[in-house]
């Protein structure tokens, strides 16, 4: 497992949302599920070439909605048991 966050007062969310809607990201990730709770969206995503690593990318709904707290956290897990 592995954790990348983010925050401060520079507005991640657009980045994140333009990094998420690229081709090239696209192309290595299929969307699995999207959930939302108050301010905060999460998508997980499932690697094209190996299933077996997902990641979960949670980020601000909308631009600047989260400046004085985490705007991003993405989880990437890796399951050995497939």
């Amino acid at each position: 497992m592995c954790h990348i966050t983010g925050g401060g007062n520079t507005d991640l969310q657009p980045a994140v949302e333009a990094v998420i809607a690229s081709p090239e990201f696209r192309a290595q990730w299929e969307r699995i599920t999207d959930r939302s709770n108050a301010d905060m969206a999460s998508t997980e995503y499932r690697n094209r070439q190996d299933p077996r690593l997902s990641i979960a990318i949670s980020r601000a709904k909308g631009p600047g909605e989260r400046l004085d707290r985490v705007q991003v956290i993405a989880t990437a897990t890796y399951n050995t048991d497939k």
